[in-house]
């Protein structure tokens, strides 16, 4: 299974995991104005607020709530 991933995406399986997960954050932040980074890192499934905007800075080239505010 995971060979088969890293064929057709180019991505790990944690990679692309990430990659969804973090894409829908961006949705969710952009849509709901009163939601904190907090809250949407864990409905993401992420279990740290740090780690989250971590990866979605990597990502996305900017802070969570910088994502929230366009």
């Amino acid at each position: 299974l995971y060979r088969k991933i890293k064929a057709l995406t180019g991505l790990t399986a944690n990679e692309l995991i990430r990659k969804i997960r973090l894409e829908r954050a961006k949705e969710l932040l952009e849509q709901a104005g009163q939601v904190s980074v907090s809250e949407v890192s864990y409905n993401v499934g992420f279990s740290s607020p740090s780690y989250f905007s971590k990866c979605f800075k990597e990502y996305f080239g900017m802070l969570p709530k910088e994502a929230g505010e366009e």
